[in-house]
């Protein structure tokens, strides 16, 4: 999720400033005491949302379906606790939510409550009996995986929970199982010694779902604010006090960690999203993305097992100022598990944050490349310095330059945004003066962003290069750069996120303004809301629909939707009426270049390749069963057609091109501590089969602008 905190100093109107601004937490002046219950807080939710959020949806039957559909999908997303007569009881309040909540009654809360209680002592009783049972893995028993949630009934729930303990099991030996000796079927025993352990971790993950201070009823109740806020958009999120901290210190640039971030995936386990370039999981060379932390030991502890834990109560042993090293146990998406010993150290969150090579061919073209992988700002407060990336990118600018290029390339996928000034600062350096966007923010007239600064830093041809996870700041940047004809866009259709977000608290609704300012504290929790869109110098957003490039590239996760259109509470696309004079640049030959791209793509079998992937992951996401017996599983296990295609995708995508440092990093020695990230980079970028195609569209651009 990308979060945009908008700086007031971007605005010539003090009032944007005012309604944008965070809170000053240091003007102690107000305290507010007051406590509220769950009830209290979902209708606090709907009026503070009512009051600032940008388009504040209708509190009515439609709203109280996206409240439930939300709610039961994080309460029991894989239809494991309850059972489908429990689910046909609360669907009796599927469109009276809203009631419920407008009119501060908890009857929906307690009467899942009572279910849900029932329901974790039944499983809790399912899950134990299984470890005096003797497992049959001769039988044919197959565990059907949908993307729909289908609940068993409740006579059906204990076979449903034998076949997933069997499942974890089968996945248990495999990982560590000789691969020669997988297609020996081994005997029960064998099977039988994983089963403890197993279990173990699934009473644990129960426990982990109720282990709040106040019990389930705190576990249930913050799911419900989450779901009624998440019911306005997607961004709009409740967080209590300790969340909103941990939220506000994962935007600051630099800080100590084990250098990977983490979230919990709908099993209640610690998922690794993010491995920070450079950091100490990133230089372990055993952690990436998509491994399960199942726990850490310090020297002087035992080891503890997160899937116990409470979600709080994970995050404040990771971040724990006092853990500086940590022995962490780590599950591969193999499902292997292994013991990697981290030290904490301080990383930058984007670590060396802006990437810059040379591309060339054999007829020593050059073209310059930069990847940027978010809009970060920041100020060396003791040189006064800014840190920002559009400064850091204006510096490898001006020494690519240096380099005689003949063309550039800025890299923006898989970047989330960041700070919106950043982007209206790295736009003004490829237009002279003007108009990058609009900003409207709930109550106000929409204001036009500009680039105050006279000049530009580079004028010759541009591309940008984008996919469906580039979102908020990059979509503001490229569609900038699209509608002054000043870059090519290729790549992929983008994420289609133009909203802004502010952090207010959940009773924002019972202050005026200029109490919200004196205000510093704020028990009950706060609101990350949704309280302006952005649009483009022609009044038009790219909110939920994205921004289609110039030239587009086939991708192998096109079949899958996870952009924002996937929300089912996203805001539409929208246009606003603002009158804003452009000097456009001559219009680029995009119809030809995309026609000679075309014929390029379509010959290189690494274009098949993709294809393929693409189906295959189409196909995955359908219903997919799963045979706990034995043999049929192994075949499953070994037979991941995805990851072969994916690996033979590497190899086929290896670039002619050179790649290589600019004249002013070459001396980068093998001792200095940027080596391995310089090599990786490099490394990278000659594996990347976009990135190529990228150069010979700026390559044909050259052409053609010499033939004009």
């Amino acid at each position: 999720m990308s979060v945009n905190i908008v700086s007031g100093k971007w605005f010539k109107s003090g009032k944007i400033l005012f309604l944008l601004l965070f809170f000053a937490f240091q003007n102690q002046l107000i305290n507010a005491q007051r406590s509220y219950s769950i009830c209290d807080k979902a209708g606090l939710i709907v009026q503070t949302s009512r009051i600032f959020h940008y388009e504040p949806r209708p509190v009515d039957d439609e709203f109280s379906e996206l409240v439930y559909k939300n709610f039961l999908n994080m309460l029991d997303p894989e239809g494991l606790f309850l059972a489908s007569e429990d689910v046909e009881l609360l669907s009796t309040y599927k469109n009276n939510l809203d009631d419920e909540i407008l009119n501060n009654r908890c009857g929906f809360l307690t009467m899942t409550e009572k279910i849900y209680t029932n329901s974790v002592i039944f499983v809790d009783s399912v899950i134990n009996s299984f470890l005096i049972k003797e497992f049959n893995y001769s039988l044919k028993d197959t565990l059907f995986v949908t993307e729909e949630v289908v609940y068993a009934k409740r006579l059906d729930l204990s076979k449903k929970w034998e076949k997933y303990i069997k499942l974890d099991i089968l996945y248990s030996y495999l990982s560590q199982a000789d691969s020669t000796l997988q297609s020996v079927k081994p005997n029960d025993d064998s099977l039988a010694k994983f089963q403890p352990d197993v279990i173990q971790r699934e009473l644990c993950y129960i426990k982990s779902r109720t282990n709040f201070t106040d019990g389930i009823s705190q576990y249930i109740g913050s799911l419900f604010l989450e779901s009624v806020s998440m019911a306005f958009d997607p961004h709009t999120n409740y967080f209590s006090a300790p969340e909103k901290d941990e939220f506000m210190g994962s935007l600051s640039k630099e800080n100590e960690s084990f250098g990977f971030d983490f979230d919990i995936n709908q099993r209640g386990e610690v998922v690794i999203y993010n491995v920070a370039i450079g950091g100490p999981a990133w230089k372990s060379n055993e952690i990436e993305e998509g491994d399960v932390v199942l726990g850490l030991k310090t020297n002087s502890e035992e080891m503890t097992n997160f899937s116990c834990l409470a979600v709080e109560d994970i995050y404040r042993i990771i971040y724990s100022e006092k853990l500086n090293k940590a022995t962490f146990r780590i599950r591969k998406k193999s499902g292997k598990e292994i013991y990697i010993q981290l030290n904490k150290e301080t990383v930058s969150v984007e670590t060396n944050e802006v990437v810059s090579l040379i591309l060339k061919d054999s007829l020593d073209n050059k073209t310059g490349y930069i990847y940027l992988p978010s809009f970060y700002t920041g100020t060396d407060y003791q040189t006064g310095e800014e840190k920002g990336c559009a400064n850091d990118v204006a510096k490898e600018i001006i020494r690519l330059k240096n380099e005689q290029i003949s063309g550039l390339i800025i890299d923006l996928r898989n970047n989330g945004g960041g700070a919106m000034e950043e982007a209206i600062k790295l736009a003004g350096m490829f237009i002279d003066f003007g108009a990058v966007g609009i900003i409207h923010v709930r109550n106000l007239e929409p204001e036009v962003l500009k680039d105050k600064a006279r000049g530009t830093i580079y004028d010759g041809p541009l591309a940008i290069l984008v996919n469906g996870t580039s979102a908020s700041a990059s979509e503001f940047f490229a569609s900038a750069m699209q509608d002054y004809n000043r870059a090519i866009i290729a790549g992929t259709k983008t994420f289609g996120k133009f909203t802004a977000q502010n952090i207010l608290p959940v009773d924002a609704c019972n202050y005026s303004m200029e109490e919200l300012v004196r205000l510093y504290n704020a028990p009950n929790g706060y609101l990350k809301i949704t309280n302006g869109k952005f649009f483009n110098v022609t009044g038009k957003s790219y909110q939920n629909s994205g921004i289609t490039p110039d030239i587009e590239f086939p991708s192998i996760y096109e079949g899958v939707n996870y952009r924002e259109s996937s929300y089912e509470s996203s805001l539409k696309s929208t246009v606003i009426e603002k009158k804003v004079q452009i000097k456009k640049f001559p219009e680029l030959p995009i119809e030809s270049l995309n026609l000679k791209s075309v014929e390029r793509l379509k010959a290189d079998s690494v274009y098949f390749k993709v294809s393929k992937i693409g189906k295959l992951i189409i196909e995955r996401q359908k219903c997919l069963p799963i045979s706990v017996e034995y043999h049929a599983f192994v075949k499953y296990f070994n037979d991941n057609e995805i990851a072969r295609e994916m690996e033979k995708l590497a190899v086929d995508s290896v670039s002619a091109l050179s790649v290589t440092n600019p004249g002013y990093n070459a001396g980068v020695s093998s001792t200095d501590s940027l080596s391995e990230y310089n090599e990786y980079s490099i490394s990278r970028v000659k594996r990347d089969f976009f990135i190529r195609e990228v150069y010979n569209i700026i390559n044909d651009l050259i052409n053609e602008n010499k033939n004009k």
